[in-house]
């Protein structure tokens, strides 16, 4: 297993939460991060930043980031100097490792969460297979990402558009392909924004029981916080099905198009600001 140490972040951290009363959690990109950073954006974060450091202290707010990036891209993209807090936990590789960062600036692995995993029959020979098959079988293509790299417990492709009726067919496939091996497998279109290309799907195979919505679950259960104290921010249709696990779950006003038609709750602002407004709307100014 793939748990290694990551350097320690430059960035301080929030306060510990000893009593947790209520969690949020935000995907990273095009999120609490975005790739093109305005100076209104710089302006949002600082506020937001300060308004969490508010609402950890009086609150007793746990505050995480669930993404699809590796702990060392989660790291590197806080530490740009635009962020200046780095969150209490980080699950990052789309769900799969979660990871909580002390005073000492060093992440460690949550042990439960090891434990699930040490018996995941999940491995790279396994999702050979049916990428192998997928085209011999069904002339059904799937390409290797390379920009983010692949981790111990995520192995993520491109499958690129034919047509809505082909594509619809290809997807089920593959999604059939995964159960068939024991595996989870997250798939929504891409967001060119975070880097991805345009006209393709992400496909990422992970092991069962992971997943963000799967790390909402385990954490709201840890800490035994109901779902009415619980809040989630995304911007895709990966983060549709963990927004359905908390009891206020939000798309921010820049989410994809194709996350939007299928998920009613929208921030009126985009990024930081829209998720700055939802709780101060909720925690009082």
């Amino acid at each position: 297993m793939n748990w290694h140490n990551p350097k320690k972040t430059t960035l301080r951290q929030y306060d510990d939460v000893n009593s947790i009363k209520y969690i949020v959690y935000s995907d990273l990109d095009e999120t609490l991060y975005s790739h093109k950073i305005t100076d209104e954006e710089k302006t949002s974060i600082q506020a937001f930043e300060n308004y969490m450091e508010h609402i950890v202290k009086n609150h007793q707010v746990l505050f995480g980031v669930i993404t699809g990036s590796s702990l060392d891209s989660v790291i590197q993209k806080l530490e740009t100097g635009i962020h200046q807090i780095m969150p209490h936990f980080v699950a990052c590789d789309l769900g799969t490792m979660l990871y909580w960062v002390k005073n000492d600036g060093n992440f460690y692995p949550d042990q439960e969460w090891v434990y699930r995993l040490k018996n995941m029959n999940f491995n790279q020979e396994n999702v050979n297979a049916i990428v192998k098959d997928l085209e011999a079988l069904h002339k059904i293509e799937i390409t290797p990402q390379t920009q983010l790299g692949s981790s111990s417990f995520k192995k993520n492709y491109y499958y690129y558009m034919i047509d809505d009726l082909t594509d619809k067919h290809n997807i089920e496939m593959i999604r059939d392909f995964a159960y068939k091996q024991e595996m989870d497998c997250n798939i929504n279109i891409c967001n060119p924004l975070a880097g991805d290309p345009e006209r393709a799907y992400d496909i990422d195979f992970i092991p069962k029981n992971t997943g963000k919505a799967a790390i909402v679950e385990f954490i709201n259960q840890k800490f035994k916080v109901g779902m009415e104290y619980t809040f989630a921010f995304g911007d895709s249709g990966n983060d549709l099905e963990m927004l359905s696990k908390v009891g206020h779950g939000y798309l921010l006003d820049n989410a994809t198009t194709d996350a939007k038609k299928q998920y009613e709750k929208v921030t009126s602002n985009p990024y930081t600001k829209g998720i700055l407004n939802i709780l101060k709307e909720n925690f009082g100014h």
